[in-house]
């Protein structure tokens, strides 16, 4: 069987640990920080006000801006449309365009808290 202790459990325990001293963690969480996305601050920031592009009747604040890490590379590019609509809603429209050379990234979640609601 497959019991603890078992040989059939030693050899697979010990295929995993030759995998990982000659090829190494390949896990996608791995390649993240070896792409250094844990430590990506924002840069080339801008700011722009104008008619939304979602809503033609709506007010807009628009801000572009590009993660990246310490060595410059990758660089992804984002951008978060805050849609004023006239109804007191603010529509979030967010794009981010991820370089190919990076392996699928993580869903991340977005909490807002709205100050005197």
């Amino acid at each position: 069987g497959n019991r603890e202790g078992s040989p059939r459990m030693g050899a697979a325990f010990s295929f995993a640990l030759r995998w990982m001293k000659l090829w190494g963690d390949v896990s996608y969480g791995m390649q993240w920080l070896d792409h250094g996305l844990h430590q990506m601050k924002a840069g080339r920031r801008r700011l722009s006000v104008g008619i939304s592009r979602l809503r033609p009747d709506s007010l807009a604040v628009l801000c572009s801006y590009s993660l990246a890490p310490p060595s410059g590379s990758p660089r992804v590019s984002c951008e978060v449309e805050y849609v004023l609509a006239d109804s007191d809603e603010v529509l979030v429209w967010t794009d981010c365009s991820v370089p190919l050379c990076l392996e699928p990234l993580p869903r991340v979640g977005v909490s807002l808290d709205v100050p005197g609601l």
